[in-house]
């Protein structure tokens, strides 16, 4: 008896409840475009070259820390390497996000929008996606919105991912810009 019970539930499922597709909400999608997620990996043998000996030792020690995820202990010596080399753009960018990752936002967008000018930066396009999520998660879209276009007018590896986040902002802005009319 049991058995044919069981095996009739499973051909005769309970009728499913048709539920509707909410449209996302600006905290949702907000909180999606402003995750940091993956941090990016560092890569030791592309950043030694034309350094000095105290700027590396400093560098290497916020590394050691970033690596393991101790976003907070980084921080410091990728301060003092930026002390030593304000011109050191690994240093520069690592702590900005290490910053991000530890809701230092307004400091991290300081260190991130030095990065930005030249576009031939090497860390140019990864400034521009990181201040875009920073901006997401002050709530600024517009400064988000004008971040995700620089990478996409860059055409480099994030353009894509830079696209579909626009068209989040876009469907977000859309939401918001209804609600506003709905209430006139």
């Amino acid at each position: 008896f049991f058995a044919f019970r069981e095996q009739n539930r499973v051909q005769n499922p309970a009728p499913r409840q048709e539920t509707a597709i909410q449209p996302p909400t600006e905290v949702s999608v907000l909180m999606e475009l402003s995750s940091i997620g993956e941090v990016p990996t560092y890569l030791p043998s592309t950043m030694r070259s034309g350094i000095s000996v105290r700027t590396l030792e400093e560098f290497q020690q916020g590394m050691e820390q970033y690596q393991k995820g101790n976003y907070e202990e980084a921080i410091a010596p990728l301060l003092r390497a930026i002390q030593l080399n304000p011109q050191h753009s690994p240093s520069r960018f690592y702590l900005g996000i290490s910053q991000l990752k530890t809701h230092r936002v307004d400091e991290a967008i300081a260190q991130l929008t030095r990065l930005i000018e030249p576009d031939s930066n090497p860390y140019a396009e990864e400034a521009h996606w990181y201040l875009a999520k920073a901006y997401f998660g002050k709530k600024d879209l517009a400064s988000g919105r004008q971040q995700l276009e620089a990478v996409v007018a860059m055409n480099r590896a994030l353009a894509a991912e830079a696209e579909k986040a626009l068209k989040l902002v876009a469907s977000l802005e859309t939401t918001e810009k209804e609600k506003k009319d709905d209430s006139r």
